[in-house]
């Protein structure tokens, strides 16, 4: 539990500013992400399971769960900025090995090519919601 805590307590200090590549000329910030970053490289990626307790048992006609699993997806870029995202699909799909070959697709790309590769892959839903 004590690793749990830990890492909702990352998720939800304060995002690091951003580097001054991304800043505009005039020292603000760019308007939107594409602008913003687009030359970055993205440099790492790591998955992270997790198990969470649910309140009360949920059913459904394909069984029933007392516990969410699923996986963060973390990205980093060359500049040091790092998205999260969340996988968390129905217990009938394991999408680790689906997000791990997504990770390692992506490292080495920059930001527009990586976000291209996206746009034409044939993911499962909730793999797609931890890259987007």
């Amino acid at each position: 539990m004590a690793t749990e805590q830990r890492l909702i307590m990352k998720l939800t200090m304060p995002a690091p500013a951003l580097p001054p590549r991304c800043l505009s000329a005039a020292g603000g910030r760019r308007r939107g992400a594409q602008a913003r970053c687009a030359s970055f490289t993205l440099s790492a990626s790591r998955i992270i399971p997790y198990r969470l307790p649910l309140r009360a048992e949920w059913a459904s006609a394909q069984g029933s769960f007392a516990e969410r699993r699923g996986w963060l997806l973390r990205l980093e870029t060359d500049a040091g900025l790092i998205g999260w995202g969340d996988c968390a699909p129905l217990p009938e799909h394991d999408a680790a090995g689906e997000l791990d070959a997504l990770g390692q697709a992506l490292a080495g790309l920059d930001l527009e090519a990586a976000r291209q590769r996206l746009s034409s892959a044939q993911l499962h839903p909730a793999v797609r919601c931890a890259a987007d």
